[in-house]
C-alpha cells in the first residue's frame, strides 16, 4: 500500500519508489498499475480525500520519471488523471497537482 489509511501520515516514499522500480522491471504490468492508480484517484476525489489524491499524483510523477521508456503503457491514464485534477473545482491545490 502506497499510502496509510490515516489522513495525517505522510506518503511512504520508499513504497512509491519500490512500486516504480517494479514497474520498470515488469513493463507489461504498467497498464494494470496505472489503471489502478487512475481509478483510485477518481474514488479519492469523490470522497474528498485530498491527502490520498496527492499521494497518487506523486506516484504518477515518480512513474513518469522512472519509466520514461515505457510511457506508452500509461500515458492515457496520466492524461485522464491530469484532466480530472485540472477540472476539480473544489480545491485549487488539487488543480495545481494537474499542472
Amino acid at each position: 500500500m502506497l499510502y496509510n489509511t490515516s489522513q495525517d501520515e505522510l506518503p511512504n516514499e520508499r513504497k512509491i519508489v519500490k512500486l516504480c522500480e517494479y514497474a520498470a522491471k515488469n513493463p507489461l504490468r504498467i497498464p494494470k498499475i496505472a489503471k489502478y492508480l487512475e481509478e483510485r484517484c477518481y474514488k479519492e476525489l469523490r470522497s474528498e480525500h485530498i491527502k490520498l489524491v496527492k499521494i497518487i499524483a506523486e506516484s504518477f510523477n515518480k512513474l513518469l520519471s522512472i519509466c520514461k521508456a515505457q510511457i506508452t503503457y500509461f500515458a492515457v491514464d496520466v492524461l485522464n488523471v491530469t484532466s480530472e485534477l485540472l477540472d476539480y473545482s473544489k480545491d485549487e491545490a488539487i488543480q495545481a497537482l494537474g499542472c
